[in-house]
């Protein structure tokens, strides 16, 4: 179940980083607008002819221009930011699952490590109970003989 756990964490982070690519896309192409129009505004700026159309439009380009730097800043600052912290969250759960399935594979090879040890002790412990009771069989025939033999008896052979 581990491992599955580690395969879906790495799916998600990339599903995030591909998120985060297209915020910072979005970041840049606004940021894009945003110069484009300022230049555009000092392009005006730099004609001979002030007038009134020029001068407004220059005062639309650079309230544009605003504008689409101020939602490119935003979007780094929430958006961004936000996914940022998720995604190094999920790398961090990564990092840590595979900390946590490193630590278990060496539990699990220790316990069938102590597995096998404690089932030679419980064969060698079962051989020795049953030669201990052949032994104790063969005590007590002999005993028996020995009884039948002091007690006048035939010995059952």
């Amino acid at each position: 179940m581990a491992k599955k756990e580690v395969t879906k964490i790495v799916g998600q982070i990339e599903l995030e980083e591909m998120k985060l690519k297209e915020i910072e896309e979005r970041i840049d192409n606004y940021s894009a607008k945003a110069q484009e129009c300022r230049k555009v505004a000092m392009q005006l700026q730099s004609t001979k002819e002030p007038s009134l159309e020029i001068h407004s439009r220059i005062n639309e380009l650079l309230e544009q221009a605003n504008y689409y730097y101020s939602l490119a800043e935003q979007l780094t600052h929430t958006e961004r930011y936000n996914q940022l912290q998720k995604l190094n969250l999920m790398k961090e759960t990564a990092v840590r699952l595979r900390h946590t399935i490193n630590h278990n594979k060496g539990v699990l090879s220790e316990s069938i490590k102590n597995l096998d040890e404690v089932k030679q002790t419980a064969l060698e412990m079962v051989e020795n109970a049953e030669q201990k009771i052949i032994n104790l069989k063969l005590l007590i025939s002999q005993q028996e003989k020995e009884l039948i033999v002091l007690e006048g008896g035939l010995p059952d052979e």
